[in-house]
């Protein structure tokens, strides 16, 4: 019946078994893809909880739920449903990488790190990730680890990222931190290079060649 798009007969018929003594983690599945079409989406909620319950392994409810929080705009179990779902898949980089960019806006930098760490090891080539697991070492809570941060920021720029003078910028910036105002100015001067109008590079570099000392 599902097949056939008849949808109220299938809910039926899968609600008949059941109730027959058939209940599993296939018919709780097929109940939440009914419940899906039919846009009934608490009815798949709880399907796929059921689901969960029978098969507390299997990441395909966790993906599906995670889809129905974004469709009704409940980001705090989204992103509670993509925790769960990043601890038993840890070969899927597009829901993980989407779990860290929710941590991201959230600056909730402590997750960022935990599960950017799991986002790298699937995929250690992309530059946003990198980006963003630079900015969570950079953080000053739970704690700065800015040797952390500098070389994700700088394995960011190897992978050819979109606006490569702000993350050249904001080295500079984790180097000004890190105490290091030599290599600050050379990222300082790569990001005038790529962008000769970047306010902050200009005024970053004259700030710092302030500080240097005059040769007597």
């Amino acid at each position: 019946p599902v097949q056939t798009k008849r949808y109220p007969e299938a809910a039926r018929a899968l609600q008949d078994l059941v109730l027959a003594g058939g209940d599993g983690y296939v018919a709780r599945m097929a109940l939440a893809k009914v419940g899906i079409v039919q846009k009934d989406y608490a009815a798949t909620e709880k399907q796929l909880n059921a689901a969960r319950r029978f098969d507390p392994d299997r990441a395909e409810p966790l993906f599906a739920l995670a889809q129905l929080y974004e469709h009704t705009g409940r980001t705090e179990l989204r992103i509670a449903t993509l925790k769960h779902f990043a601890e038993l898949d840890q070969q899927t980089f597009g829901e993980v990488a989407t779990l860290v960019d929710l941590l991201s806006a959230k600056k909730a930098y402590a997750d960022v790190r935990t599960y950017g760490q799991m986002a790298f090891y699937i995929q250690p080539a992309s530059p946003k990730l990198h980006q963003q697991l630079a900015e969570a070492y950079a953080a000053p809570a739970p704690n700065s680890r800015l040797d952390r941060a500098i070389w994700h920021m700088e394995t960011a720029l190897l992978l050819d990222p979109p606006k490569p003078a702000q993350l050249h910028l904001r080295l500079a910036q984790f180097y000004v931190a890190a105490q290091k105002p030599q290599q600050a100015i050379a990222a300082a001067q790569r990001a005038l290079a790529i962008d000769a109008a970047l306010t902050e590079a200009k005024t970053l570099l004259r700030t710092l060649r302030a500080r240097e000392p005059t040769s007597r």
